[in-house]
């Protein structure tokens, strides 16, 4: 992404945030304005990072929990509770910009209920649209076995090129390599209204 193209989209930040008064999330980003996961993330921490003070910032958090039965977790917390929620993870969590908005909704599902409507008519539409959600063209991961038809023809999926903030993208100590192998899909287990600590988990079994 060019320089030009990363200032005309932190400027739709800007726009999103203080004449919307929207809550931007990467995700809702990345599908609304057709870029990467990962360069939405990192899009959104360069608006963070010029945009001291003056809004609020939910990071997400990923990692291994201290527990005497471990478990994966990955929570949502406020900036203020960000260094206290670090402290629950064994090692080292993974941190990324989850959203910014002027101010933290009392109700938590605001953080995530428009990119839930979002996808919903994403996959609505008809098979004949093409759809960037029903082919994941946006995703990190390649497979050279996986090919979608474009224009008629099949192309392989093209990945995007995925770069990561020091400190702020996976690394060697918060990687896995053997993941529990009966494990449950995510939920959201738990809404801590006073300290706005949003936690999502996936225990294992």
């Amino acid at each position: 992404m060019s320089q030009t193209e990363t200032l005309s989209l932190i400027h739709e930040i800007e726009s999103l945030f203080s004449d919307q008064l929207q809550v931007v999330s990467y995700k809702w980003f990345s599908h609304s304005y057709l870029i990467s996961s990962d360069e939405s993330k990192r899009l959104l921490q360069e608006f963070v990072q010029k945009h001291e003070g003056g809004l609020e910032v939910v990071y997400a958090l990923s990692g291994w929990l201290k527990s005497t039965h471990p478990s994966y977790h990955i929570r949502l917390v406020a900036e203020p509770k960000l260094a206290e929620a670090q402290q629950e993870f064994d090692g080292h969590c993974s941190v990324q910009v989850y959203s910014v908005q002027a101010s933290i909704p009392k109700d938590p599902t605001v953080l995530w209920n428009a990119e839930f409507i979002q996808a919903e008519e994403l996959f609505k539409q008809p098979p004949s649209v093409d759809s960037f959600l029903r082919d994941n063209r946006l995703c990190g991961i390649s497979n050279s076995f996986v090919r979608r038809n474009l224009e008629g023809q099949l192309a392989a999926s093209a990945t995007p090129q995925i770069k990561y903030l020091a400190g702020l993208g996976p690394t060697k100590s918060n990687i896995v390599h053997q993941p529990p192998k009966n494990t449950v899909p995510i939920s959201i287990a738990k809404v801590d209204h006073t300290s706005q600590n949003m936690m999502m988990t996936q225990r294992s079994k």
